[in-house]
């Protein structure tokens, strides 16, 4: 018996040696890698199944016999853990926590001066203890995963990209506003795609860059279609292309839209090609455990330039702000809206500034909470210039 007992004090003094060494391992990739779930999940189940492995060999020295207790309990947690916490199709999304984007976004020669709030709200896959929160918690909300169109990967790739096109969209707007740099330079017109048997297909390609038609300059797609739209279906359009850095002068006969007979099209799907004049350096602060989206370009832009304009832009409020910001400075539509709203709400802010439309969708997160919709980074500029906060000074 005394050797019994010897062999399983060995046993569990290794089980615990592991035991350590496995969460270890879990707390460093939380540390150094967090959004590799399968990894995560795989450190702290295996750091879990050491702990049951502890309990059932204690159990054992303790009762002198088979440790049925442990075996027990450990079985029947692992079930109900397993219950709670299996995996699902769903997405669940939920408020989260405002973020001081003065200490986000440091500009080189700037100073922060008023208080900005940026929010960030938490959506990953959902467990079935996510609905037993949601019955308790306002606000929660799921999603097919499905739903997103792509695998949950390759979207939070997707996400990552347009938070970094959002930072420099950002940075080169407020820049111009503040005096410094061109802003978003606009230089033509970039063929993504061309219609398979459409007016295009042999004659443009991906990649095309079309900086004139029918002898008139094209920097927007907006000036293309201008040219389009006065042609007649059959007209010809004569486009200047840059490819592969050389220039050609190329043409095609214009067809009837499908929807509309009496229009023009040309067949190819277009976007603006841009570039962007960010004259200073810009540090943006990466967050461990969570990395947003392009949801907050249009209130980094404000703090940029509240950070390079002598005594701020802020008026003495206390602002919180979200929406995506593009080229043209307005401010675009952003998901989870009531989420935030009730994050804001909850912060302390003076004023929350929304994309125009969301606003009643946002009031049904935090009804007593000032709201203001806007449309463009100017407005709200000017709403802070006509709504200075009076202060104990006067």
């Amino acid at each position: 018996m005394r050797e019994r007992r010897g062999k399983l004090s060995w046993l569990l003094i290794a089980v615990r040696v592991i035991m350590i060494i496995l969460s270890l391992i879990a707390v460093y990739t939380l540390w150094t890698n967090p959004r590799q779930l399968l990894q995560l999940g795989f450190s702290f189940a295996a750091a879990l199944a050491a702990v049951w492995a502890d309990l059932i060999i204690t159990d054992g020295l303790e009762r002198r016999a088979f440790p049925g207790k442990g075996v027990i309990w450990s079985i029947s947690s692992a079930v109900i853990l397993a219950l709670l916490l299996w995996p699902t199709n769903y997405l669940v999304t939920y408020p989260g926590i405002t973020m001081n984007m003065q200490r986000y976004v440091q500009v080189d020669d700037g100073h922060p001066q008023g208080e900005i709030a940026g929010v960030l709200i938490f959506q990953r896959p959902a467990f079935p203890v996510d609905w037993l929160y949601a019955a308790v918690f306002p606000h929660y909300t799921f999603e097919k995963q499905e739903e997103l169109g792509m695998p949950l990967d390759q979207y939070n790739q997707m996400v990552r990209r347009m938070k970094h096109d959002a930072n420099t969209i950002a940075a080169a707007i407020a820049l111009e506003k503040a005096g410094l740099g061109r802003g978003v330079i606009h230089i033509g017109v970039l063929v993504i795609d061309v219609v398979k048997d459409g007016p295009a297909e042999g004659v443009l390609q991906p990649g095309d860059l079309i900086v004139g038609a029918n002898d008139v300059e094209v920097h927007r797609t907006d000036e293309l279609m201008q040219v389009i739209s006065g042609l007649e279906p059959g007209d010809h359009l004569e486009v200047v292309v840059v490819r592969e850095g050389e220039t050609r002068h190329l043409t095609l006969q214009t067809a009837a839209r499908e929807d509309d007979p009496t229009r023009p099209m040309a067949g190819i799907q277009i976007t603006d090609e841009v570039v962007y004049d960010v004259p200073l350096d810009i540090q943006y602060t990466q967050y461990l455990l969570h990395e947003g989206g392009p949801s907050h370009g249009g209130v980094l832009t404000l703090t940029i330039i509240d950070q390079l304009t002598p005594g701020g832009v802020t008026q003495g409020n206390y602002v919180a702000a979200t929406g995506t910001i593009r080229a043209d400075g307005s401010i675009g539509p952003i998901g989870g809206i009531r989420q935030k709203a009730f994050t804001v709400a909850r912060s302390g802010v003076d004023v929350f500034f929304v994309p125009a439309g969301q606003e009643e969708e946002a009031r049904l997160g935090a009804k007593n909470l000032q709201i203001v919709p806007v449309q463009t980074i100017d407005e709200i500029l000017e709403w802070l210039a006509q709504h200075a906060k009076q202060t104990e000074d006067g």
